[in-house]
């Protein structure tokens, strides 16, 4: 046993003088003695103290992974020198199937594993420089990596030469090593994701205007792809380091990108369409369009959807929303899903259907003018069930569709329609736009009604003759004020010289039913102006038989001149109101608010408003609170052109028609009452529906009975409306 044991250890000296047989011999001694366990522990250990001596310090110097790799692989020939006639021996005679990878096992749970995050920093250097070697020349062709060298080879092509031989060296010590060949795939898959990353961020970020993803993919089939082919020596590699996926990695990478940059994609459309071309072709190979939807929804609510963002800021967004959406997914489920919390929100803002019929009408917004120049009967006529002749580019909704919406309704609606259907309704846009063509027609004092034509018989088009029927009558009132005015004027120009109005004066015929009301303002104006409208007045009843005049006093611009103590002469165009203010300091030179409202029979919040003008302009000061004099010690400086007074909506106030409209709901509901007694909410509701003009919610509806019950004059029990007794 002694003397077996003896010959067991010389035979693990590399150098010694035992044959097999006596190996052989001494072996099976050993183990028909019960020591064969030790025998196995006993050469484990040595191999693995000899790995912790010659290789596990070694990875903490500044040693390269070729040299490594080549040490490793020198250390395990001369342990396979050492032990290997051994292994094989032993392995025989026990009839063990784990003894032949003794070694290999003590390379992988000694070096390997305790290590690998060393060693893999030690492969990713290694292959990140020879990259970067490889990026900095151009001339590296397969022929060159084949080759053996020569001496006409430059430095450079030396030096390339030499980092192939040793990746190739590498990969065949590794495969004969069975070591290191995960963590060589894992540190070039890190690599390629980087260089992805950091190429799609160099190439790609910022730049909207023109389509990178060609280039993109072009720089990983020629440059990454050819360098990993040079690598790997084209030998099967994980899936990882494919073609296919590196391309979905690029991909991926790409849409990531955009995401951060998504709004400032949409508010430089159309300036950025390449890019949401680039984004079309790519989302559809990602799974990052759940991500996507998230994300804009989060940059809306976070940077447009707040009080600090104007509404027409908003829309302009919402627009320009509408058009890159829709090329980024035809199918518009994207569009839908996405800006839901966008019209949700301005719904709940007031001026929303204002800035939309002012955004529609403006010649500066050119989106909506080239939409409302389409023809709608285009889109309308499209069979959903027909899809012609491209019918092999059909593709079905995604799978996140609203099954409630068609794919044809979904797909055809313009950015009008979208905009009306904020509300969904077309009612309020038209009153709003009724409202407005009656500001700008007021505004316009030189009768001119081209472009509101132009605008109105385009909306016509859209909305239909009938809903705009007061928007003609107000147009074609325009048109008869020009006619008639010319005429007045012939006709006054032959009266004698006491009934001739002494000052150029222009009128606009209105008919009070089809326009909407007037902003109410209260006002006596100067004998002189009187005298004017009453010659007009009369002249315009010698026109029209058996119809006359009802003036508005308060509404229109004057140009007047006012001369002051220096001589020096002011041009103002401004409201007939604040000319009957400052004509009144003609007979004196002071007035405090209250004498003013007296004299100009108007409220004292009118003249506080009003005054506001004259003080600005310092033609009167103010001497003392709510008393004012004429300004008679400022000199004006050199004054050329007229200064115009900011225009002011002659119409009245949203919330003024609207008090107006419950207050002749509350005639219908009065009557209703009074007839039967008592009704619930739903049932007077559905009355108004059906019996009166102005619609209203069943929220508003609600609120305006509740505000009676507080005035006393309905009282509601259980839900039942009366009237109080």
């Amino acid at each position: 046993m002694e003397a077996a044991w003896k010959c067991y250890e010389l035979a693990k000296q590399p150098e010694n003088s035992i044959s097999q047989t006596q190996v052989h011999e001494a072996l099976k001694v050993l183990i028909e003695g019960g020591v064969g366990a030790a025998i196995e522990q006993t050469l484990y250990k040595q191999v693995e103290n000899s790995i912790k001596e010659n290789l596990s310090t070694m990875i903490h110097t500044d040693i390269t992974f070729p040299c490594f790799v080549n040490c490793v692989f020198e250390h395990m020939e001369q342990s396979k020198r050492s032990f290997l006639h051994i292994l094989k021996i032993f392995a025989k005679l026990t009839n063990s199937s784990r003894v032949p990878s003794l070694l290999h096992r003590a390379y992988l749970t000694t070096l390997q594993y305790p290590h690998h995050r060393q060693i893999y920093k030690l492969a990713g250097d290694f292959y990140l420089s020879a990259y970067l070697a490889f990026g900095s020349s151009q001339k590296m062709d397969d022929d060159m990596v084949h080759d053996e060298g020569s001496k006409n080879d430059s430095q450079e092509a030396c030096q390339l030469k030499a980092i192939v031989l040793q990746m190739r060296t590498i990969r065949q010590q590794a495969q004969e090593l069975d070591l290191f060949q995960d963590i060589i795939e894992e540190a070039l898959i890190g690599i390629v994701q980087s260089r992805i990353k950091e190429q799609v961020t160099t190439v790609a970020s910022g730049v909207f205007g023109k389509e990178v993803i060609g280039g993109l993919l072009d720089w990983l089939s020629d440059d990454l792809v050819h360098w990993l082919s040079i690598a790997t020596e084209r030998q099967d590699t994980s899936a990882m380091l494919s073609s296919e996926h590196l391309r979905y990695h690029l991909y991926d990478s790409f849409v990531r990108l955009r995401l951060d940059e998504m709004l400032s994609m949409i508010i430089d459309y159309p300036d950025s369409k390449a890019s949401f071309e680039d984004l079309h072709f790519t989302l559809p190979n990602t799974n990052l369009r759940g991500e996507l939807i998230a994300n804009l929804k989060k940059v809306y609510e976070n940077r447009i959807l707040h009080p600090g963002v104007t509404t027409t800021d908003i829309l302009t967004a919402y627009i320009q929303s509408i058009q890159a959406l829709r090329l980024l997914d035809p199918s518009s489920v994207l569009l839908e899903i996405v800006t839901e919390p966008v019209k949700h929100y301005l719904r709940s803002r007031d001026d929303t259907v204002r800035c939309i019929v002012s955004n529609l009408i403006d010649e500066s917004c050119e989106v909506l003018a080239d939409e409302l120049t389409k023809a709608v009967s285009d889109q309308d006529i499209v069979d959903e069930d027909n899809i012609g002749d491209d019918w092999d580019k059909w593709e079905p909704d995604p799978v996140d569709a609203n099954p409630e919406t068609s794919s044809k309704t979904r797909r055809s609606t313009d950015i009008i329609n979208m905009l009306v259907n904020i509300y969904g309704s077309k009612e309020l846009f038209i009153k709003e736009y009724w409202n407005l063509l009656a500001d700008r027609l007021l505004s316009n004092l030189s009768y001119a009604t081209l472009w509101e034509i132009r605008y109105f018989e385009l909306l016509k088009v859209r909305f239909g003759e009938t809903d705009l029927h007061k928007c003609e009558v107000m147009l074609k009132d325009i048109t008869d004020s020009k006619r008639l005015n010319t005429w007045i004027h012939s006709e006054l120009l032959k009266a004698p010289p006491d009934q001739q109005i002494p000052f150029e004066m222009n009128a606009m015929m209105l008919s009070g039913q089809y326009w909407p009301n007037f902003r109410e303002e209260k006002l006596q104006l100067p004998l002189l102006m009187q005298s004017a409208l009453n010659k007009y007045t009369k002249a315009y009843e010698i026109a029209k038989v058996n119809r006359t005049l009802k003036w508005q006093p308060h509404i229109g611009q004057i140009e007047v001149d006012i001369e002051m103590d220096s001589g020096q002469v002011l041009s103002f165009k401004t409201s007939p109101v604040n000319v009957a203010i400052i004509t009144a300091f003609e007979t004196k030179d002071s007035y405090n608010a209250e004498e003013l409202s007296q004299k100009l029979q108007t409220s004292v919040s009118v003249i506080r408003k009003r005054i506001t003008y004259w003080l600005t302009h310092r033609v009167l000061q103010e001497q003392s609170p709510n008393s004012y004099k004429l300004n008679k010690d400022h000199t004006f400086g050199t004054i050329t052109d007229i200064i115009e007074e900011d225009s002011e909506s002659a119409m009245a106030s949203a919330e003024e028609q609207r008090e107006e409209e419950f207050q002749i709901l509350w005639t219908y509901v009065n009557g209703m009452l009074t007839n039967m007694e008592s009704q619930s909410l739903e049932r007077i509701h559905s009355m108004l529906k059906m019996f009166a003009n102005t619609e209203c919610t069943l929220t508003e509806l609600e609120n305006f009975l509740s505000r009676k019950i507080r005035e006393g004059k309905l009282v509601c029990t259980a839900g039942v409306y009366k009237l109080a007794k």
